[in-house]
């Protein structure tokens, strides 16, 4: 009788990402530590159907399978074994992903059937469950949140494998300084310079070579999907290859030929593709495009979208916007506080960072965090300069400038640190039936101290500019502040603390006046 074992899991990455790993047929052995060594026989491509790997488990036993299917249109394989000295008999697995729409997240859905020796039917079903596929997924989840890069001078490039824990430094084999890199896996990766050079690595950095993109003019980004798959972007348009990078062609969808773009990003199930002006969207890896619309009379500094639908972008006039129906309609976030914002980073509708340079009248690298859609923001100080931040799910990274090891951050907390504390606003009491043109502000801190230095902001309704003021609050926690608002226009205000040693930052919600 053949036995059936099904396991699925949610897994904090995007569905091309988590697709670039398992395509790989050999790729086992770099995330899944039952693995201790494989490769393909006869030198085969890892993609190929008909392929064989041949790996060697930690425990000493042996294993040949075969891949039977692979879909890069489902997000699906299957293979089989060939011969091994676990007794699994008559062995077939399916592997197939989807995406989840609610955050750039993928569905991992992992079954197989079986035959076994008579007696041995619970142990092997137990061993295939969780030896192989629930520590996969751990093993997997936990290795797609602690992969990061980041380009320096004279061909340096940094990176990271276990979530900022310890970062390392690789060689490209250029004078140039890096300016964009992207591993699909631990293993491969492709990096470009400054002077247009793109560079391919299969093991990891140790080695890299030289690809003729046949670009007349340098890129700004790339992104590589799958070991296979590799997009350059701008100055003007994209060009894509679908052959490890042996060859690049121009991408002629009118969304993007010949429009100035920028970069691009993963999405769930998308891609999106960004300049100051332009945004544009890819459901098919790449291969053709449709305009979004952005933001009304804005130029953008950032873009990043959750999916088709739902994403953020943060304008040069320091306004962030998002949008829920792909660009139809865009809203502006009233309650960031801060028109300094340089970067943007998120990882669901309701969890992001927005990197700012200036935080009240302290210029440093600081983040801003939201868990609730942007309704709050909490100031985190991370360096004494600007950083880059990207969120990854489980991990959040903030990198400064390439300058030494201190430039390099990271955190499984979303930045928490200390004891929670809370900030509100509400509007005093008037004392009189007079016509005022100032309106009273009342804030408090809590648990409060004395001293702390709250950030209080405020922004016309019809500007983008934010005027902040640096309160000091009392021993009670306590602060007031006066706004001037004219007849019938609306003012936002907010309050926002980066915290101490030993409390957690917070900000308020966005406190609209009217008189």
């Amino acid at each position: 009788m053949l036995q059936k074992i099904v396991r699925s899991t949610i897994i904090d990455a995007p569905i091309e990402r988590v697709w670039a790993v398992l395509r790989d047929f050999n790729s086992h052995d770099q995330w899944h530590d039952a693995v201790e060594t494989s490769r393909i026989e006869g030198g085969e491509r890892s993609d190929q159907v008909g392929c064989v790997r041949s790996f060697t488990l930690r425990d000493g036993n042996r294993i040949r399978e075969q891949l039977l299917t692979l879909s890069d249109t489902e997000h699906k394989s299957t293979y089989c074994i060939v011969e091994a000295t676990v007794p699994l008999q008559r062995y077939v697995a399916t592997v197939a992903l989807k995406p989840v729409t609610d955050g750039s997240r993928t569905f991992w859905h992992w079954e197989s059937t079986f035959a076994t020796p008579p007696g041995r039917e619970r142990e092997l079903r137990e061993m295939v469950a969780h030896d192989v596929y629930e520590t996969g997924f751990e093993n997997l989840r936990a290795t797609n949140s602690q992969l990061a890069e980041a380009g320096g001078n004279n061909g340096i490039l940094a990176r990271t494998v276990d979530g900022g824990a310890n970062w390392f430094t690789v060689g490209v084999t250029t004078p140039a300084d890096i300016r964009d890199a992207s591993f699909p896996s631990q293993n491969t990766g492709f990096a470009l310079d400054t002077a247009g050079g793109v560079f391919k690595t299969v093991n990891g950095g140790s080695s890299w070579s030289n690809l003729d993109t046949g670009a007349s003019a340098n890129p700004k980004a790339l992104l590589a999907l799958d070991a296979n798959r590799i997009l350059l972007v701008g100055p003007k348009g994209l060009r894509i290859s679908t052959n490890g990078g042996n060859s690049f062609k121009t991408v002629k969808s009118k969304a993007v030929k010949g429009k100035p773009l920028d970069d691009i990003e993963v999405a769930s199930g998308a891609l999106i593709a960004f300049g100051n002006k332009q945004i544009a969207v890819s459901k098919d890896k790449g291969k053709t495009w449709k305009k979004v619309k952005g933001p009304k009379k804005q130029e953008l500094n950032d873009v990043d979208f959750l999916g088709a639908s739902k994403g953020y972008a943060l304008a040069d006039t320091g306004e962030l916007f998002k949008t829920s129906n792909g660009g139809d309609k865009w809203k502006v976030v009233k309650a960031l506080g801060t028109d300094a914002g340089t970067g943007i980073s998120f990882s669901s509708a309701s969890s992001g960072y927005v990197s700012v340079d200036r935080f009240g009248n302290q210029s440093a690298g600081y983040v801003f965090r939201t868990k609730d859609g942007g309704k709050t923001w909490q100031p985190q100080l991370i360096a004494p300069d600007s950083v880059e931040v990207r969120d990854e799910h489980a991990t959040g990274f903030a990198i400064s400038p390439f300058t030494d090891e201190a430039g390099f951050f990271a955190t499984t907390t979303g930045g928490q640190a200390g004891d929670k504390s809370k900030l509100t606003l509400d509007v005093a009491k008037k004392k009189s039936s007079k016509a005022q043109k100032k309106v009273k502000v009342l804030g408090k801190l809590s648990p409060p101290e004395g001293g702390e230095q709250i950030v209080v902001s405020s922004r016309k309704s019809a500007d983008s500019n934010w005027k902040n003021d640096t309160l000091t609050a009392a021993s009670n926690g306590k602060f007031t502040a006066k706004f001037k608002v004219k007849k019938n226009k609306e003012l936002f205000v907010v309050a926002q603390w980066s915290g101490d040693d030993n409390r957690a930052g917070t900000g308020t919600k966005v406190l609209t006046l009217t008189r």
